[in-house]
């Protein structure tokens, strides 16, 4: 279900959302990849959203790594020049159901740890 989605945030308000950020030149967030499907398929049951937002200033780019990326959750493109506070990618944070970061966290093993940790 990759696609461009348009909105906020509050839109994912109701459950636990995990917000990927990342970018096609990082290898290290392509590596990252198998884990964030391994949280996506542990926690999808447990009404658990990832979104994928893209720090790509070039929107061809990002398409390009869009179309060649198996990702069966949202993706978005933020702004150019907004960053949401991130200094480097990947990094994850982990979003309760009111809409409050919870966790800021480097790979996707500590956002599961989050998430296990807040849905026992």
């Amino acid at each position: 279900m990759t696609d461009s989605v348009t909105g906020t945030l509050v839109n994912y308000r109701g459950h636990y959302t995990v917000v990927h950020f990342w970018a096609s030149w990082c290898s290290v967030g392509m590596q990252q990849l198998p884990a964030l499907h391994r949280v996506h398929d542990q926690y999808a049951s447990r009404d658990v959203t990832v979104l994928g937002l893209s720090l790509d200033e070039d929107a061809t780019s990002w398409k390009a790594a869009l179309a060649r990326l198996e990702r069966p959750w949202h993706e978005g493109r933020l702004a150019a020049g907004f960053h949401a506070g991130i200094s480097s990618v990947p990094a994850y944070f982990v979003v309760d159901p009111a809409g409050k970061i919870v966790a800021k966290v480097n790979d996707p093993d500590e956002a599961a740890k989050v998430l296990a940790e807040r849905l026992r």
